[in-house]
């Protein structure tokens, strides 16, 4: 009898030890938490209005804590648009500062569609943005170093510092643009472009394109990369058309903390090589 009594109490006991076993193994999946509204969209994600009327026609943040908007405006000055770029900041799970823009408020996120609330700076009236998010760029190694802010260093060996090329920087992103700040440069440097790798050479060379097509005046542009690290950036150019005159960028990573204003935008007349400095 006695020993009947020990297994019994062995087997409850065990039974107890099993039991709370999965109770930790249960609460440990419910401490999963989910990303929040404003995680979602700022998540290496390119959103593109529904409306060609909307007063903001494109919103765009990377990993690097920059963005790009592309807004409608009335200045006859500009084609029309507006490209504005600078830093955010999530505030808390919905809501989104952007420098030099205003407030981004997430009201939801339904099959891939954003509803949010931008209130400018200076104004109390918010513009309602609905907008679809871009299919981004597969994951990859080189992708993922590429994807980010870079600030020139050398322009053909030589420092660039005091130069036309002094400052500039290029933000490139999954969804497939770049945008590139020339703040020393012409009114026709920099601007807002198209990349995307070249078929068949291991993501060591990318097409590039000024007017929203890689065909027609752009088939053919592309650069190389010479070397790619998570800190550093080498790029080559070679026009053919002008005897072979070589361009040749170094670049280094930041996290930039400026905001700016361009008009030059995709589809625009601005911009002959890669980064519109030609």
């Amino acid at each position: 009898m006695k020993n009947l009594s020990k297994i019994l109490v062995l087997f409850l006991f065990t039974a107890f030890l099993f039991s709370c076993s999965n109770d930790d193994d249960n609460n440990q999946g419910d401490d999963t938490i989910d990303p929040t509204l404003a995680e979602v969209v700022t998540d290496d994600s390119k959103w593109i209005s529904i409306s060609s009327d909307s007063r903001i026609l494109s919103l765009e943040f990377n990993s690097s804590g920059n963005y790009i908007a592309v807004e409608n405006t009335l200045a006859k000055s500009t084609n029309g648009q507006q490209i504005r770029f600078g830093t955010y900041t999530r505030k808390d799970a919905s809501t989104i500062s952007l420098s030099g823009l205003g407030t981004v408020k997430v009201s939801s996120i339904i099959n891939n569609t954003a509803t949010m609330e931008i209130t400018l700076t200076g104004s109390s009236t918010p513009i309602i943005f609905r907008g679809v998010k871009l299919a981004e760029m597969a994951s990859t190694t080189k992708t993922d170093m590429l994807c980010q802010t870079w600030e020139i260093v050398k322009y053909n060996g030589e420092s660039a510092v005091g130069t036309e090329f002094d400052a500039m920087t290029v933000l490139f992103s999954k969804a497939g643009t770049y945008f590139v700040t020339a703040p020393n440069g012409g009114d026709d440097m920099g601007g807002l472009a198209e990349w995307k790798w070249k078929p068949d050479t291991n993501e060591t060379e990318f097409l590039y394109t000024w007017n929203g097509s890689f065909e027609g005046d752009y088939a053919g542009s592309f650069a190389t990369i010479n070397e790619l690290t998570a800190t550093y950036l080498k790029i080559t150019e070679v026009f053919e058309d002008e005897d072979d005159a070589t361009d040749v960028w170094e670049f280094k990573s930041i996290k930039n903390t400026k905001s700016s204003v361009s008009s030059k935008t995709i589809n625009s007349t601005f911009g002959n090589g890669i980064f519109g400095t030609r």
